[in-house]
């Protein structure tokens, strides 16, 4: 709840980024957009957290602590997602071109991840063997005992 103020409120100002529009206009037509739902939803946990600080006897010191951290905390939210994020935007964020593709580190590791998931289709029992074998060294590594190797060659035959 802490940081999805922020999240609406720059999901809104980057999509009248996309559509073109300025980067200070963007900030401040996707802000006041928002506005209203932003402060009813953290209007909404406050209405059920804060009356908590009012709470008596053993209870109310367990969880007085806690609702004014919740508190303080969705105000501060709220307060960042209204004046910061909008002045952070305009400064900051950028939007590329739709066209041309930019190569990230995730391309390598969404690349790697298909090459393994695929192998592992493709090689089902090398795939076994392979990580039994990791699995084996990290235990001897750590001084354990080492796998029953008779029980996992049977179980591989059993599967066959």
């Amino acid at each position: 709840m802490i940081v999805d103020n922020a999240i609406v409120v720059l999901d809104n100002i980057f999509h009248h980024r996309e559509k073109g529009g300025k980067a200070q206009e963007s900030a401040i037509k996707g802000t006041s957009q928002v506005t209203s739902a932003v402060i009813a939803s953290t209007l909404t946990t406050l209405v059920v957290f804060f009356p908590v600080v009012f709470i008596r006897g053993m209870s109310g010191i367990m969880f007085r602590p806690l609702a004014y951290v919740v508190s303080f905390s969705l105000a501060c939210s709220l307060f960042s997602a209204l004046t910061l994020i909008p002045m952070l935007s305009s400064k900051f964020l950028k939007i590329h071109d739709k066209n041309t593709k930019r190569k990230t580190i995730f391309d390598g590791i969404e690349r790697g991840k298909t090459d393994k998931l695929l192998d592992a289709c493709l090689h089902p029992w090398n795939f076994i063997k392979r990580h039994y074998r990791n699995l084996d060294a990290c235990h001897n590594q750590h001084g354990k005992r080492r796998f029953n190797k008779l029980y996992f060659h049977s179980v591989c035959r059993t599967m066959r």
